[in-house]
């Protein structure tokens, strides 16, 4: 999805269409029930549902192509996202993210959100 937003991005601006841009909010766990029973990596921690939203109206306002949060996921990204794929996903079972959603539940009290709920 990341990738699909910059090239939509830099297809509208070869376009000349500089009034519409292309912002992509990638937020690691919200606190919320959706996400109940998962435990965040090593370095990271659950969002919460203001701090994302917050962050999605400043990058609105600043014009913000991409926004990776918590800011350590994007560290994590940036540092080890050039290496081989085999030790990359072996760095990042070592931070615990291949477990991250081992105990993931999801909603339990029935209700569903978002566009279709």
């Amino acid at each position: 999805m990341l990738n699909f937003s910059e090239s939509l991005d830099a297809e509208l601006r070869e376009l000349g269409q500089h009034h519409v841009r292309v912002s992509a909010l990638c937020p690691n766990y919200i606190a919320t029930g959706m996400f109940a029973g998962a435990r965040s990596a090593l370095g990271t921690w659950m969002l919460t549902p203001e701090r994302v939203a917050a962050a999605g109206v400043t990058m609105v306002e600043r014009g913000t192509g991409r926004l990776i949060l918590p800011w350590t996921a994007g560290l994590l990204l940036a540092g080890f996202g050039w290496l081989p794929r085999p030790l990359f996903h072996a760095i990042a079972r070592l931070f615990g993210v291949s477990r991250s959603m081992m105990g993931w539940k999801g909603r339990t009290d029935g209700r569903t959100r978002g566009l279709m709920g």
